[in-house]
C-alpha cells in the first residue's frame, strides 16, 4: 500500500472521458476497490498491532528490570572496588610494617652475634693467665726441689720445727676448682635477646599469614568484580537489544 499508485488504481486504462458514463463507472469501481484494499490492510495491521501490544509491554518491564538490575550492579562493582582499593592500602601497609620488623629481626641478630662474639673473645684466655696461683706453686716446688742449698738435716729440722714449706702448704691446702662459667653452656632461652627474637619470629609468622590471607581475599574480590563486571556488560547487551527490536 505504500508504494501503489493512486493514478494507475484509478485509471488502469489511462486517461478517460470525464463526459463517458462508462469511464465514470469504472472510475467508481475502481476508487471503491483502492479504498477497500485500503481498508482491509489498515485493519490487518491493527490487529497485528492489537497481537503483539502484550509483547512490547513485557518487553517493557524487561527493560526496566535491566535498568534497575544493571544500576544496582554498578553500585555494587562501585562499592567492590572501593573495597578493592581499601584492601590493596592495607596490603601495601602491612608489607611495608614487615619490611620494618624484618629489619629490626635482622639489627638484632647481628647485634646477638656480635655480643656473642665479644663474649668469646673474653672468655678464650690462656691457661697460665687463668690460674695463676698453679704457676706459683710449681715454680716455688721447682725451686726448692733443684736449689741444693738445703741439706736433709735442714729439711728434717724444718719438718721438726713445725716450720710449713711450701709444699706443706700446698698439702694442706684443700684444693679448689676454679668455677668459670662458659658462656657457651649458658642455655640462651631465657635471655632478653633469644625473648626478642622470639618475639619477632612470632611477629613475623603473624604478619606473613595475615598477609596470605589478604592475598587471598583481594584475589576473591578481584573474582567478584569479573563476575558483576561480566553480569553488567551482559545487563547492557540485553537492554541494547531489546531497544533495537523496538
Amino acid at each position: 500500500m505504500l508504494n501503489i499508485n493512486i493514478n494507475t488504481a484509478l485509471f488502469p486504462h489511462g486517461p478517460a472521458d470525464p463526459l463517458s458514463p462508462q469511464a465514470f463507472n469504472d472510475l467508481l469501481l475502481n476508487a471503491t476497490s483502492l479504498i477497500q484494499r485500503m481498508q482491509i490492510a489498515y485493519k490487518e495491521k491493527v490487529e497485528y498491532l492489537a497481537s503483539i501490544q502484550p509483547e512490547i509491554d513485557a518487553q517493557k518491564e524487561e527493560v526496566e528490570e535491566a535498568q534497575t538490575r544493571s544500576a544496582h550492579l554498578k553500585m555494587q562493582l562501585e562499592d567492590t572496588a572501593r573495597i578493592a582499593k581499601e584492601q590493596r592500602d592495607v596490603n601495601e601497609e602491612l608489607i611495608h610494617k614487615l619490611s620494618e620488623e624484618k629489619m629490626k629481626v635482622l639489627q638484632l641478630q647481628e647485634e646477638r652475634a656480635r655480643s656473642i662474639r665479644i663474649v668469646r673473645r673474653e672468655t678464650e684466655i690462656p691457661e697460665e693467665d687463668e690460674d695463676p696461683n698453679r704457676t706459683i706453686k710449681r715454680s716455688s716446688r721447682g725451686s726448692a726441689s733443684d736449689s741444693g742449698f738445703e741439706s736433709d738435716a735442714d729439711t728434717a729440722s724444718l719438718f721438726s720445727s713445725g716450720v710449713e714449706t711450701p709444699a706443706s702448704q700446698y698439702a694442706s691446702r684443700p684444693p679448689t676448682l676454679d668455677h668459670r662459667i662458659d658462656p657457651r653452656h649458658i642455655p640462651a632461652r631465657g635471655s632478653v635477646l633469644s625473648q626478642q627474637s622470639t618475639a619477632f619470629s612470632r611477629n613475623e609468622g603473624v604478619a606473613w599469614a595475615t598477609v596470605e590471607k589478604l592475598r587471598n581475599e583481594n584475589s576473591d574480590l578481584k573474582t567478584q568484580v569479573a563476575n558483576l563486571q561480566q553480569s553488567y556488560d551482559g545487563v547492557l547487551e540485553f537492554v541494547d537489544t531489546l531497544r533495537e527490536t523496538k
